[in-house]
């Protein structure tokens, strides 16, 4: 998600009509969606884990909301369900592609 960030940030978001951000971590979510509003409110991000990270959410969010940029998060599971793996769906395939291509980036990125 760092990554993604960093790049986000250094794009030029006013040629951007809508962002989708597929994700396996609820947390990631909860965090974008629930809490970080909260925690900013009460002056309080400093004290959770990764503030660094959640700060630069949060103005990426800020500038979203500033220029008019929709932004959506999607849960995705990172371990497939029984009745999703029987499926031949081309979404879920796309998504198991995506996770699985989004761990390798994620391994990689821990190696640097």
């Amino acid at each position: 998600l760092l990554l993604y960030l960093i790049e986000l940030k250094k794009s030029k978001l006013k040629e951007v009509k809508k962002i989708i951000i597929i994700s396996d971590s609820l947390l990631t979510i909860n965090t974008t969606t629930t809490w970080i509003h909260t925690w900013k409110a009460k002056n309080i991000i400093e004290s959770k884990k990764n503030p660094d990270i959640i700060q630069i959410l949060y103005d990426l969010i800020i500038k979203c909301k500033d220029e008019e940029i929709n932004y959506e998060l999607k849960h995705q599971e990172s371990h497939l369900s029984k009745k999703t793996k029987n499926k031949k769906n081309d979404d879920i395939k796309f998504y198991i592609y995506l996770n699985e291509t989004s761990d390798r980036l994620a391994n990689l990125g821990c190696q640097i």
